[in-house]
């Protein structure tokens, strides 16, 4: 059995299921000695139904799973956070690859990490369209545009292999790089002290 952080208890399909994950943990029982006629059956249901309140929400996390499910089928590369997923309702920053969270992660151990952050803020403010992209090509821009400030050469294989972007994608980010600097240089040469 799972460990999940908080269950829900769907009352009128008779379940118990995982917040984390979608999955049905258990079944509700009801081993009472008191029965009762279909009328006051009927009375019971509606007030499990109004006490309960998971019903609604049960169906959600169901529908939201199996459309994340359809999504990844046959992509064992991708990765749904379904805490996120079921908080949001959205499939918003949700799905990811192995290679973007591989990315992502050498550049919070490498320490660049809230440079990085400072800088695509910048460029957000200053041309938002420039981050239309996944997180590692964000995090490649701006390490290309923070390259660029400190004036060093940019490594083509270096970035690729701390990326893990094509070469053909690194170029584009470098032209892309290229019009956002001269929009953004002056504001990082202002705050150069923040690196």
């Amino acid at each position: 059995m799972t460990k999940c952080r908080e269950e829900v208890w769907d009352y009128n399909n008779g379940f118990v299921i995982c917040i984390d994950t979608g999955e049905v943990i258990d079944r509700i029982y009801d081993y009472s000695n008191y029965r009762f006629d279909t009328e006051e059956a009927h009375n019971r249901v509606e007030v499990l139904k109004v006490k309960g309140g998971y019903s609604r929400k049960y169906h959600d996390y169901l529908a939201l799973e199996r459309r994340a499910k359809r999504l990844t089928k046959g992509k064992p590369w991708l990765r749904v956070n379904y805490v996120k997923l079921y908080e949001q309702g959205k499939f918003i920053k949700t799905i990811t690859s192995l290679r973007s969270a591989s990315a992502v992660d050498r550049v919070i151990n490498g320490g660049i990490h809230e440079v990085l952050d400072k800088i695509i803020k910048i460029i957000e403010d200053v041309e938002p369209a420039a981050l239309a992209r996944t997180e590692r090509a964000k995090y490649a821009l701006a390490y290309i545009v923070y390259l660029k400030t400190l004036g060093k050469c940019i490594d083509l294989l270096k970035l690729v292999e701390m990326f893990n972007i094509s070469q053909t994608t690194i170029k584009r980010l470098e032209k892309i790089a290229d019009r956002v600097y001269s929009k953004v240089s002056i504001l990082l040469l202002l705050g150069k002290s923040m690196f």
